[in-house]
C-alpha cells in the first residue's frame, strides 16, 4: 500500500502538514490569551498594572505560546532515524 508521503516530495508535505498544526495551535493560544488580556483592561485591573509588568508579561504569554506549540507538534527528526 502506498502512502501519500511514499514520494520524493513526502518529506516536505509531512513537514508542512505539522507547520500547519503548530501555527494553528499559536494562534488559537494568542486568541485565548488577547481574550484574557481584553477581559482583565474591561474590568479596569490593567490600569492598576506598570506597563513595564505589561511588557514582562506580554513576552511571557508569547515565549509559553511558542513552547507551547512546538510541543505539541510531532517530532520528524527521531521518525527517520527509525526508518
Amino acid at each position: 500500500m502506498h502512502n501519500r508521503t511514499d514520494t520524493p516530495r513526502g518529506d516536505a508535505y509531512r513537514c508542512r502538514i505539522d507547520m500547519r498544526f503548530i501555527h494553528l495551535f499559536l494562534v488559537g493560544y494568542f486568541v485565548v490569551v488577547m481574550g484574557v488580556a481584553l477581559g482583565l483592561w474591561q474590568t479596569g485591573v490593567l490600569t492598576r498594572v506598570a506597563p513595564v509588568w505589561l511588557g514582562v508579561g506580554i513576552l511571557v504569554a508569547v515565549g509559553v505560546g511558542i513552547m507551547m506549540s512546538v510541543a505539541a507538534g510531532k517530532p520528524t527528526a527521531s521518525e527517520k532515524l527509525q526508518q
